[in-house]
């Protein structure tokens, strides 16, 4: 923080100090805004800012604010695992899991690695009804984080869909 604001004395035209100073946890979610709205005015052609403030805006709420930064970020980027997956995110929590759908699906297909990826697509099946399909994206996502406990809820859950009531019952335990 001390080291971003000293950078700004010098040069406020700075993006990447104000993008840093508008990730710190401890802010608030307004300043928070403030901070990275200054750092997309400077850089408009970063996604990363753009998905930033997304999840800001998620978290107040403004899930049309946040929409439309994730959609500005996929715009710069369409084939970011990361741009794709705030966008689902933020369509996600604005209600609109249809529209979150696909993106999910290719957040997976570019990111396998990705456990929120992996995790959403993989519940996503299971709401579904394809539990034979959602078994292998939760197990990759228990994998990714095995220490994840919504992702062996979701998996231990899944086998006792597909009728994997040992692996059920290891899984829960």
């Amino acid at each position: 923080e001390e080291c971003c604001k000293g950078v700004l004395a010098q040069a406020p035209g700075t993006a990447w100090a104000w993008h840093f100073l508008g990730r710190l946890p401890a802010l608030d979610a307004e300043t928070a805004i403030d901070f990275l709205g200054t750092a997309a005015s400077l850089a408009p052609e970063d996604a990363l800012i753009l998905a930033d403030l997304s999840r800001v805006y998620s978290r107040l709420g403004q899930f049309e604010l946040a929409v439309e930064r994730a959609q500005a970020a996929v715009a710069l980027q369409p084939n970011s695992a990361s741009a794709l997956i705030t966008l689902a995110e933020a369509h996600t929590l604005a209600g609109a899991g249809d529209a979150a759908w696909p993106l999910w699906e290719r957040a997976v297909a570019i990111a396998p690695s990705s456990f929120s990826a992996q995790m959403a697509y993989g519940q996503g099946l299971q709401q579904r009804g394809r539990s034979k399909d959602a078994l292998k994206h939760l197990k990759r996502a228990a994998t990714l984080e095995p220490n994840n406990l919504e992702a062996l809820f979701s998996l231990g859950k899944c086998y006792a869909s597909n009728g994997q009531n040992k692996a059920a019952v290891e899984t829960f335990t």
